[in-house]
């Protein structure tokens, strides 16, 4: 049921589970299942009662948990399925009257979903694969209203799904959003007989970017194989997490630029391979650009950070390295799929583990912003959990406390056909420790008489972030008219770590004209890594340009005689009436 290369993203034949269950709230310790949620720290879902699996997951702004993956109809036919929960665990019930959509492009297609956003304004994208005999497998978006219908003004085909045309096929295993839109990655078929990770980018109406690769498609290099991670950066650039072609084939992170073409400034060619990994199973971009990938070395985890130009971050772990050995938890086993970043520039890694003795279980690794293991967590900060049944886990977040959501598959005793949904809270510590604040400062400058001079505003942090913030930038109408009197602008600030201010430059155009002082907003949106305090500025454009001064117009000549008869007589009065005065 699962499109898969030789090792793709959804992995029934890998042995596979999750964390260990903790009895009741007293003396709970971090990396315990939470109680509170459905009960016992999980929850199984059965969707539509003939096999389902979960593979992303995320958490909307009001703390509810989203969950989507595959849903089955029967033995070849599958749907994409989402399931929203409450923060206690119970199905949220005004999304589509029971908390679950079932969603298919047409009677006879077989869809799985891999990927999954949730927009700001709380409609959800869920993006993955579709086939049919006659397309054969193609990669396939679809929005969902916060409510759970279909949203019809999205995709190519005026039904709310996208549904490529690419020819020979291809399959999207990941889903990014990002403010301009969305980037998929999985592969596609390379037109020999072989396959390459892909790129794919659709606009925020869920349409093929024209200007990106060829439209909207980007394939790798012809030594790669699939991209199992990606992630979109505020500048459009785009995140390839995968691995090369063959049985050892080292893992890979490229970047694009945002047209699609080869980003020269990561790793000197866009491209950096991984020594020692074999797998990616997830990547992160922090707000400074550095990137955090986690993956498979042998039968290890291995998690490696990148400084923003590709280059090994050695600060991070040891050489910019963390190795957990699954020798170190008993097992046989533990191979990474998931990744989140904590607010504290922590990271949390999930994946699966195998044990000859107690079968498939998960797993969650915890580790500090420097790249050490948390050892409150779990043992050496690998935290496990068995179950009667294998258990498999995809995808993992984190909550605005600090607990930590995974979501996977219960692969019942049955086959295929009692598989549930699984969602799994584990104790994370508590509320998190507040996140630093920015704010922008109104600014003015002078215009000058021609070409253009820079507004800076200030944008500061409250307090310094472990991991370093980032935050768009843009200029917004005022009095001032854009093109005319400002060049309309827009960009995405990051401070680094021990970083406190950035500038925001808005060019102002001089001109001669005399119209007073003018004025445009500058506004912030998106932070990562800290809230927004005072988000919008006032931008005030001094006019310098005076009037040309009035000269007076002679009086005609005609007039002098009557106007010098008048003095005469005003000043002869004004005589008299001082000589009375002076009379005895």
């Amino acid at each position: 049921m699962y499109p898969s290369p030789e090792s793709g993203r959804f992995r029934s034949a890998l042995f596979v589970a999750l964390l260990a269950t903790a009895a009741g709230t007293a003396g709970a310790a971090l990396g315990d299942l939470d109680p509170t949620f459905g009960g016992t720290g999980m929850v199984r879902d059965a969707m539509t009662g003939n096999g389902a699996a979960a593979t992303a997951l995320a958490i909307d702004a009001a703390g509810r948990i989203v969950v989507a993956g595959s849903a089955a109809q029967n033995a070849i036919d599958g749907d994409f399925g989402v399931l929203r929960l409450n923060p206690d665990g119970s199905p949220d019930t005004s999304f589509a009257g029971s908390g679950r959509v079932i969603a298919g492009h047409a009677a006879a297609s077989d869809e799985e979903g891999y990927g999954l956003a949730v927009q700001v304004d709380g409609r959800l994208v869920v993006a993955g694969t579709r086939f049919t005999p006659a397309t054969g497998v193609r990669s396939v978006a679809l929005r969902l209203g916060s409510d759970g219908t279909i949203d019809g003004s999205f995709g190519n085909q005026g039904d709310g799904w996208f549904l490529s045309a690419r020819p020979g096929g291809d399959v999207a295993l990941v889903l990014a959003a990002g403010a301009n839109g969305f980037a998929l990655a999985g592969y596609a078929s390379d037109g020999g007989g072989g396959i390459d990770a892909l790129a794919l980018r659709l606009d925020t109406l869920g349409m093929p970017l024209p200007l990106f690769g060829d439209e909207g498609f980007v394939l790798a290099a012809p030594d790669s194989n699939s991209a199992n991670a990606v992630a979109l950066q505020p500048d459009g650039k785009v995140l390839l997490g995968g691995h090369l072609d063959g049985d050892g084939g080292a893992a890979f992170i490229q970047r694009l630029a945002a047209d699609g073409s080869a980003d020269a400034t990561f790793g000197g060619d866009g491209r950096v391979e991984l020594p020692g990994m074999t797998r990616i199973g997830d990547l992160q971009v922090l707000a400074d650009g550095r990137v955090v990938a986690a993956g498979l070395a042998g039968s290890d985890t291995r998690v490696t950070r990148l400084l923003a130009d590709g280059a090994v971050d050695a600060a991070f772990g040891n050489g910019g390295t963390v190795v957990v050995t699954a020798a170190s938890q008993a097992v046989v086993q533990l191979w990474p799929f998931a990744l989140a970043l904590l607010a504290d520039g922590g990271l949390v890694v999930a994946g699966n583990a195998n044990s000859f003795t107690d079968g498939a279980m998960g797993f969650a690794l915890r580790l500090t912003a420097d790249g050490q293991a948390d050892a409150g967590f779990g043992t050496g900060g690998v935290r496990l959990v068995d179950a009667p049944t294998d258990l498999q886990i995809d995808a993992v977040a984190v909550q605005a406390d600090g607990a930590i959501v995974l979501a996977g598959v219960d692969r019942g005793s049955a086959g295929d056909s009692d598989d549930q949904f699984l969602v799994v809270r584990l104790q994370g510590g508590g509320e998190p420790p507040p996140l630093p604040t920015l704010s922008i400062a109104d600014a003015s400058v002078t215009e000058g008489d021609a070409g253009t001079v820079m507004m800076t505003f200030t944008v500061t942090l409250s307090a310094p972030s472990p991991g370093g913030v980032g935050v768009m930038a843009q200029s917004d109408l005022g009095s001032a008219t854009p093109n005319v009197d400002y060049v309309p602008t827009g960009t995405f600030l990051t401070l680094d770590e021990g970083v406190s201010s950035v500038l925001f430059q808005v060019p102002v155009i001089g001109d001669l004209a005399v119209e007073g002082d003018e004025t445009f907003l500058a506004r912030l949106g998106d932070a990562t890594g800290a809230t927004i305090a005072d988000g919008v500025a006032t931008g005030t454009i001094v006019d310098d340009d005076t009037a040309a001064p009035v000269v007076a117009q002679p009086v005609p000549a005609a007039g002098l005689p009557a106007l010098g008869l008048l003095g005469l007589l005003l000043a002869l009065a004004a005589a008299w009436r001082g000589r009375s005065r002076a009379l005895p």
